[in-house]
């Protein structure tokens, strides 16, 4: 059974108000209940549960709407590379893809990293 199961109606309404506005109070008033309330919801592990593997989800979705528009937004940068018509459309395409290729490989490299790390805390041995 997940966090979720186990909130209140208005517990889960202020969930997702947590991930839509701004500022506790805000969340609070959408969900019909009082800042106060909602802070001390926040105190409680199956509602901060609650509140954090919605907040996952919401930036998974993102991510994988960000995964699919990747595949389209290198196409086009190659197909304006290629035949962009002018050598600056070109060139700032190229360099676009570039720039943007080596910061990929960066990333992958630090989270590699990172998670041989983490295994190592893990089994507790000092990097």
């Amino acid at each position: 059974m997940s966090p979720h199961d186990t909130l209140t109606p208005k517990q889960k309404a202020a969930v997702v108000a947590l991930l839509s506005e701004k500022t506790v109070a805000q969340a609070a008033a959408k969900a019909g209940c009082s800042e106060r309330t909602v802070l001390r919801w926040l105190k409680q592990p199956a509602f901060a549960q609650a509140v954090e593997q919605a907040r996952q989800a919401v930036v998974q979705d993102g991510l994988n709407r960000l995964r699919t528009a990747l595949g389209l937004a290198v196409s086009r940068l190659t197909d304006l590379m290629m035949n962009g018509g002018t050598e600056a459309i070109a060139l700032r395409a190229a360099l676009g893809l570039l720039d943007h290729g080596v910061k990929s490989i960066e990333l992958c490299d630090v989270v590699t990293r990172l998670t041989a790390l983490e295994q190592l805390m893990r089994k507790g041995v000092s990097p």
